[in-house]
């Protein structure tokens, strides 16, 4: 038997990291734009 306890921890971290993404950005009139440190 295998503790599963971190990987639970880690996949709802996850998700509510995704769910403050997502409420972020639909509520968000302006837009955003993503560029990475060499400005691509």
């Amino acid at each position: 038997m295998q503790d599963v306890t971190a990987r639970h921890e880690a996949a709802e971290a996850l998700r509510h990291s995704h769910s403050l993404l997502a409420a972020t950005l639909e509520s968000t009139a302006d837009g955003i734009l993503v560029v990475d440190p060499a400005g691509a």
